[in-house]
């Protein structure tokens, strides 16, 4: 092999590395700017799906919110109607205590005798249960 050739080669290798280097380089240059892509393509979908849950939350907090208030209104409204069916069922009861009241008076003042029997009768009865003496007889070890 001559000079002439041997320089021929070391040109062509010489330029084949060249071009060799230089497509690694263009390569690595794609490769930088797909990976460049891929991580802003990324960062935005990270920041796409940060605001979404962002807006899920807060909508998640309003309704919250909402029916917490809802809540309280229907809280409010029951306890407005039991208050009111309380003060009905108090009255209804303070009138049929009164009737019963003037009932009782007019019994008595018709049979006032047997008005005092009945609760003299009534009062031994419960003295001797109480005091247990008219039972205290009865009983048996």
């Amino acid at each position: 092999m001559n000079t002439s050739q041997r320089t021929d080669f070391r040109d062509k290798g010489e330029q084949a590395g060249s071009n060799a280097g230089r497509k690694v380089g263009e390569t690595l240059e794609k490769a930088r700017d797909t990976a460049s892509n891929l991580a802003e393509k990324a960062g935005e979908k990270v920041e796409g799906a940060y605001q979404k849950a962002q807006e899920m939350a807060s909508n998640v907090g309003q309704s919250v919110r909402e029916t917490a208030s809802q809540v309280g209104d229907r809280v409010r409204e029951t306890a407005s109607h039991v208050g009111e069916h309380a003060h009905q069922a108090y009255d209804v009861a303070a009138e049929k205590m009164g009737e019963f009241n003037d009932d009782m008076l007019r019994l008595i003042h018709r049979h006032p005798r047997q008005a005092v029997l009945i609760g003299f009768g009534a009062g031994c009865l419960i003295g001797a249960v109480l005091l247990g003496g008219l039972f205290a007889g009865s009983r048996r070890a």
